[in-house]
């Protein structure tokens, strides 16, 4: 071998571990190619060029912009209301499936996986299935349903481009689609006959204290007859009369970071972690207000309804906190709790910073 056909062959074998690894981003290590192939002179700054041109990356690009699009406009909602009210492990899994191999075929099946990641673990989560039983197959079926068109994958847009710098006639967008669609349909069958005896049947996790103390941070405010008030936090025993850990005591604009000797005051708030069952149960025993979100004007009269909703990747919300979204005036909705996972919150409600998950 040449000199340059080592050196190629060292870039392509550098760029396959950096891929593996996933110590750098993707898109940087494809740059990074690019940049060597072109100092080294293996290829010329017009070839390192000519591939941001090709109809195949444009059409990529463009397909990215689309399954965007549909994402946030929200446009797969009602399937994924309908696909919400299933409760059987099985047949949410061959739903799913169903429902996203062919979405597949014109939405990239990373937005597709995003949109129903979810709800999938949502339902996971009623049934106490493993997420593995559901989330795999989902995955596997996006692919499937990608490779049935032309715009359903890249890899069938760099073969058309290929071909047709060949001299060769080009692909349709459907010329793939018997093919595609029959190897889709044995996937499934096979992922429901054989593969769900293959995947694990739980998924083993060694639980935290976090885990242990609830989920949820939310701000409890003491009214003046509140039977907290005069005692102190370590009096009270929130941790093991009522499953609620206080993490700091808001006086004014006063943070007061070790709260349990601190004998609490009519108007204080509190900073509290639990499940949201117990606060809702402690907040009405100990005759306490969500604050300070819990503002909802005089409007008492209309429906109300408590949700819990994840932000996720890509999100136009991430990295706003709640003031600056303000809920309130432009969604008519309101914050009461806030949950990111391997995190105990420390902030104000309205100070915290919202990321995916």
């Amino acid at each position: 071998m040449t000199t340059p056909q080592w050196l190629t062959l060292a870039i392509v074998l550098c760029a396959i571990v950096l891929f593996a690894s996933e110590k750098v981003r993707i898109d940087i290590v494809a740059l990074i190619v690019v940049v060597l192939l072109v100092v080294l002179d293996l290829i010329t700054p017009a070839q390192a060029l000519a591939g941001f041109s090709n109809e195949a990356t444009v059409t990529v690009a463009a397909m990215f912009a689309l399954s965007l699009g549909i994402e946030r406009s929200g446009a797969l909602e009602p399937l994924a209301r309908l696909l919400s009210r299933i409760r059987k492990p099985w047949l949410l899994t061959l739903a799913l499936m169903l429902a996203i191999a062919p979405m597949g075929a014109f939405v990239k099946n990373i937005a597709l996986v995003a949109t129903f990641l979810p709800l999938a673990l949502r339902v996971c989560a009623n049934t106490g299935t493993s997420p593995v039983r559901v989330l795999l197959p989902m995955a596997y079926a996006a692919q499937m349903g990608g490779v049935c068109t032309l715009i359903g994958t890249s890899s069938n847009l760099l073969t058309d481009s290929l071909a047709q710098q060949h001299g060769l006639a080009g692909f349709g967008v459907f010329e793939f689609t018997r093919l595609g669609a029959l190897l889709a349909v044995v996937g499934i069958t096979y992922l429901m006959l054989v593969g769900r005896w293959l995947l694990p049947q739980e998924t083993t996790t060694v639980a935290t204290t976090q885990n242990e103390i609830g989920k949820f941070v939310t701000e409890l405010k003491l009214n003046a007859s509140s039977p907290l008030v005069g005692q102190t936090i370590a009096e009270a025993k929130l941790g093991e009369k009522h499953g609620i850990y206080a993490l700091e005591l808001l006086r004014g604009d006063r943070h007061l970071w070790s709260p349990r000797s601190q004998r609490l005051e009519a108007h204080d708030v509190l900073l509290v972690r639990g499940d949201w069952e117990k606060i809702e149960q402690f907040r009405k025993r100990a005759d306490l207000e969500l604050d300070p979100e819990h503002r909802f004007g005089n409007d008492r009269g209309s429906a109300r309804v408590l949700v819990e909703v994840m932000v996720k990747p890509a999100s136009t919300v991430e990295g706003n906190t709640l003031e600056e979204l303000d809920f309130k005036r432009n969604m008519d909705a309101i914050a009461l709790a806030v949950h990111q996972r391997g995190r105990i919150l420390r902030d104000k409600l309205k100070d915290v910073r919202l990321a995916a998950g």
